[in-house]
C-alpha cells in the first residue's frame, strides 16, 4: 500500500508572512505615533544663525557642556583648569561677536604644574564663530588680546582658544 503525501500548501507560508508583516507594520505605526506624540513638543527646532544672533540667545559651553550666557568666570582649559578668565565684564553679547574685558589667570607650571603659581594678566576678550544649536547659537572660539604684558603662551599679544562643541542647550 502506498501512502500519498499531501500536496504542499503553497499559499500558507505566504499568508503567514503577509500577516506577520502586517502585524509588524501596525505595531511600528503605533510606536511611531507614540513617539511623535510624546516628543513632538520637546524636539529642538533648528533656527537660522540670523535668528539666534538677533534674538540674543548666544552662549558659551562650559567644561561639562552646559550653556553659559555672559559668564563672569570661564575655564579655558578643561583638562586641568590651568587657564581661565575671571572678573569678566561683557560689553557686547548676542551678536556675531561678543566682546568684553577681564583677567586671564594661568598656572605658570614652574617648576611643574602641581607646584606652579597663578599669574594674572588684564585681557580683552572676543568670542566668535557662532554655530547654531537648536534655538540658540554657541560661540566656538575665544580670542584674547593682551593690552599690557602677555603670558609666554601668547603670540604677538594674542591667544586663541577653540571651544567645546558637545552641548545641548
Amino acid at each position: 500500500m502506498t501512502t500519498q503525501k499531501p500536496a504542499p500548501r503553497r499559499g500558507a507560508p505566504l499568508a503567514i508572512a503577509v500577516s506577520g508583516l502586517a502585524a509588524t507594520l501596525v505595531a511600528a505605526a503605533g510606536v511611531w505615533q507614540l513617539t511623535t506624540a510624546s516628543y513632538a513638543d520637546e524636539a529642538p527646532q533648528r533656527t537660522s544663525l540670523t535668528q539666534a544672533i538677533d534674538g540674543g540667545s548666544a552662549y558659551l559651553l562650559d567644561c561639562v557642556g552646559a550653556p553659559e550666557t555672559r559668564p563672569t568666570q570661564y575655564v579655558l582649559t578643561c583638562a586641568d583648569a590651568n587657564a581661565q578668565l575671571t572678573n569678566v565684564s561683557w560689553n557686547r553679547w548676542g551678536g556675531a561677536k561678543a566682546t568684553g574685558t577681564g583677567t586671564f589667570v594661568a598656572n605658570t607650571c614652574e617648576p611643574d604644574c602641581a607646584r606652579g603659581r597663578d599669574a594674572s594678566y588684564p585681557v580683552e576678550i572676543t568670542a566668535d564663530r557662532l554655530d547654531p544649536e537648536g534655538s540658540a547659537a554657541a560661540y566656538r572660539r575665544i580670542v584674547l588680546t593682551y593690552p599690557d604684558q602677555a603670558p609666554p603662551s601668547a603670540i604677538d599679544g594674542r591667544e586663541v582658544f577653540e571651544l567645546p562643541v558637545l552641548a545641548q542647550p
